[in-house]
């Protein structure tokens, strides 16, 4: 991969003997394979990190400018202003899927720096998620072609941020000594999945538990999904108290997340 290789085939190519037609195909594979060790690519995203809910744009930069001293050679002799990339061929990894990319044929100017725009979906996650190698068909006056190799990127994906908001709600008014059914409701707010909720709801001694659990578990609540259910609670007597939900899941990235809410909550005489 070193260009001063076929800098020392081109010198001894006066020791042997060529027809023309070997001459030629001599200097064309040393044009093509220059080009491709001489044309440098760089990609570029415009995040540093993503969710996998949100979109990946990608630019390549395609640089020729190198190509110039090839072309500048008068060994091979070859003129040139500008080529097409007339095929893209993009390796992703499993997670990962092209939403857009440059059409071909896409005119590259030799000397210059042309930009390649791509758009990539994820879908879940993956350890070493990755766009690349891509694959650029190129092709020279509509008589030579070569396959450029350009690198990959791995970009830094998580999963989105999952909120899991938690309320009461008097489906009667509590009267002292009277049962009335209070109903609890835990939403999924947030942009990604709840797994393995665990609630504790916690009643002080003066409402009493009549019906209903005061835990569940479940394992999973997506996104815009809720839990309801209810519990039926006896005052004993009159006062301001406080009910306390203990709230614990995994986030989509195996993280666990503890919260504790307190819902103050009055007796009236």
């Amino acid at each position: 991969e070193d260009p001063k290789y076929l800098d020392k085939i081109k010198n001894n190519v006066g020791r042997y003997k060529f027809r023309d037609a070997e001459l030629k195909l001599l200097k064309n594979v040393l044009l093509l394979t220059k080009f491709k060790l001489l044309i440098n690519n760089t990609f570029k995203l415009d995040k540093e990190t993503y969710t996998t809910k949100e979109i990946i744009n990608l630019n390549l930069g395609f640089d020729t400018s190198n190509l110039l001293q090839v072309l500048e050679d008068p060994f091979l002799h070859y003129e040139l202003d500008e080529f097409n990339i007339t095929k893209i061929v993009v390796n992703l990894s499993d997670n990962l899927a092209i939403s857009k990319k440059t059409k071909a044929p896409f005119r590259i100017e030799v000397g210059k720096q042309s930009h390649l725009e791509f758009t990539f979906k994820p879908h879940f996650q993956v350890d070493n998620p990755r766009i690349g190698p891509m694959f650029l068909t190129c092709e020279l006056n509509n008589n030579l072609i070569f396959i450029y190799e350009t690198q990959s990127i791995e970009p830094h994906l998580i999963s989105p941020p999952t909120t899991l908001n938690t309320s009461i709600k008097n489906l009667r008014p509590p009267l002292i000594g009277k049962t009335f059914p209070l109903e609890i409701v835990v939403e999924n707010k947030g942009e990604g999945e709840a797994l393995d909720v665990k609630i504790d709801v916690e009643f002080p001694e003066d409402l009493k538990v009549m019906r209903g659990t005061t835990n569940k578990q479940i394992f999973s609540l997506k996104t815009n999904e809720d839990l309801k259910w209810e519990i039926s609670l006896k005052p004993i007597e009159a006062g301001d108290y406080i009910i306390k939900i203990n709230i614990a899941f995994m986030d989509s990235d195996q993280n666990k997340i503890e919260e504790t809410i307190d819902f103050p909550f009055s007796i009236k005489l």
